[in-house]
């Protein structure tokens, strides 16, 4: 799709500026090595609450849906 100052991209959420703390970026390398939520609240050791609490606060501060996405931009950024 173009319009008349150059292509138009299709992305729904701007590239967010991304920050994270320690344990926070320890969950989400665990998520990227392929583990589900509870193995990777087991291997963080911090309980599941605390790691959804964790995912939601980083989705609501980079503007993401998803978890994958939170992994993916983490990956693409190079924090983890």
């Amino acid at each position: 799709m173009t319009d008349k100052d150059g292509p138009v991209t299709q992305s729904s959420h701007p590239s967010p500026r991304i920050e994270a703390d320690h344990l926070t970026l320890q969950i989400l390398s665990a998520m990227a090595r392929g583990m589900n939520t509870t193995d990777a609240a087991t291997a963080c050791n911090v309980s599941l609450s605390t790691l959804r609490r964790r995912l939601d606060d980083a989705r609501r501060a980079w503007g993401l849906e998803h978890n994958i996405e939170l992994v993916v931009h983490a990956v693409r950024s190079g924090l983890i």
